[in-house]
C-alpha cells in the first residue's frame, strides 16, 4: 500500500523554474538542463518500478516514496521504503540504459552506451550508507529496529547487468524492475529475526512522515548562480521568457498580447522558492517592476499572505504548506 501518492520530486520543479529565469547565453545553463533531464529520467525510472510494485501481491508492506531524512547532522534520500511488521527494504532505483558492469576491485559501476564508456558511483554503497544511516535515525527516535534489507532496482528493462567474478552481492542486491517480485520473495525467506507489533509499525510510520526534511535548499546555491543573473518580473505563460508589463491592473504581454490580472502570483511563489523566503514592498517593486508602492501593497493585499509588521515596514513570508 503507497502511503502517499507518487509524485515528482520538488527538485524537478524548482529546476524548471530556474531554466525559465536563467538567460539562455548563461555559462551554467546546460549544466542545469543536465541535471534536469538526469532528475526526470530518475522519476520516470521511479514510475517503472511503481506499476510493478502495484501489479505484485506485496500488500503486506506500507510502501514509501522518496523519504528524505537526517540523523548526526547528514541527511540522506530513499527512492522507496517497503515497511511491514517482519522487515523492511531500502530501494535505491537506477533508470540507466546500456550496458551496465559493476566493478567489485573499485566499487563503481561503469555504463557503455552507443560506444561510451562512463563511470558512476556504485549504488551498492549507496544503498549500504542508506541503511547504516536509518538504523541510526530508528534509534536516535527510539523506535523499534527492524531487520532491514536492501535492494538496487534497475528500472530499463533492456539494459544488460555484468558484474566482476565473484560479485556476490550484486546477485543478491541487483535487480530488474520486472523481477522485483521474486526478489522479495527470496528476501522474505531468509527473514529469521523477529519483527515489530503493529502499535511499532504504527509509530515508525508516524515519523517517517512527520520527520521529513525538504531535500533541496535554495537551488542557486547549488549551482553558484548569482540571483542577478536571473530573469525578474512576471514571465509570460505563452512566451515563456517574455516579460509581462503591469497595466490597469492586468498583466500583459508586448509580444502575444496575453493578458492575465493574476499572473503576478506564480511569480511571487517563484521568487519564494529561488531568492528568499520572505518579501517586503520597495523588494516587490523591483522584481515584478511595478511603478509604485500603492500598487505594490495592493498586489501583496491580494494574496494574503502571512506577514509581519505593519505599513512601510511589513515584511511577507510563504503561505503555510
Amino acid at each position: 500500500m503507497f502511503i502517499k501518492e507518487v509524485s515528482p520530486p520538488k527538485i524537478i520543479y524548482l529546476l524548471e523554474i530556474l531554466l525559465r529565469r536563467l538567460p539562455k547565453s548563461h555559462p551554467k545553463r546546460q549544466i542545469v538542463e543536465d541535471n534536469l533531464s538526469r532528475r526526470r529520467a530518475g522519476y520516470k525510472g521511479e514510475q517503472n518500478l511503481v506499476f510493478y510494485l502495484e501489479q505484485s501481491p506485496i500488500n503486506q508492506f506500507l510502501i514509501f516514496h522518496n523519504l528524505v531524512l537526517t540523523v548526526e547532522n547528514q541527511s540522506f534520500q530513499i527512492d522507496f521504503l517497503l515497511l511491514s511488521n517482519n522487515y523492511a527494504i531500502i530501494m535505491e532505483v537506477k533508470n540507466l540504459a546500456g550496458e551496465l558492469y559493476f566493478d567489485k576491485d573499485f566499487r563503481q559501476l561503469i555504463r557503455n552506451l552507443n560506444g561510451k564508456t562512463e563511470c558512476f558511483p556504485d549504488p551498492l554503497a549507496q544503498v549500504d550508507r542508506q541503511r547504516e544511516l536509518l538504523i541510526k535515525w530508528l534509534a536516535n527516535y527510539k523506535l523499534q529496529p527492524i531487520p532491514l534489507e536492501k535492494l538496487v532496482v534497475i528500472s530499463n528493462l533492456p539494459t544488460i547487468i555484468r558484474a566482476s567474478p565473484g560479485y556476490k552481492e550484486v546477485y543478491e542486491t541487483v535487480s530488474k524492475a520486472d523481477q522485483i517480485l521474486h526478489k522479495v520473495k527470496s528476501l522474505e525467506q531468509k527473514q529469521t529475526q523477529s519483527g515489530i507489533d503493529q502499535k511499532g509499525l504504527e509509530k515508525i510510520k508516524r515519523f517517517l512522515l512527520s520527520k521529513q526534511i525538504s531535500d533541496v535548499k535554495f537551488i542557486t546555491n547549488q549551482f553558484d548562480i548569482d540571483e542577478s543573473d536571473l530573469i525578474s518580473g512576471v514571465l509570460c505563460p505563452n512566451c515563456e521568457f517574455q516579460v509581462m508589463q503591469y497595466k490597469s491592473k492586468s498583466w500583459q504581454c508586448n509580444m502575444c498580447g496575453y493578458k492575465d490580472k493574476k499572473a503576478y502570483i506564480e511569480a511571487i511563489k517563484e521568487y519564494f522558492l529561488l531568492f528568499q523566503q520572505q518579501i517586503n514592498n520597495k523588494e516587490l517593486r523591483e522584481f515584478l517592476g511595478v511603478p509604485s508602492s500603492r500598487t505594490a501593497t495592493y498586489i501583496l493585499s491580494k494574496m494574503n499572505l502571512p506577514h509581519s509588521g505593519n505599513n512601510i515596514g511589513r515584511t511577507y513570508f510563504p503561505p503555510p504548506l
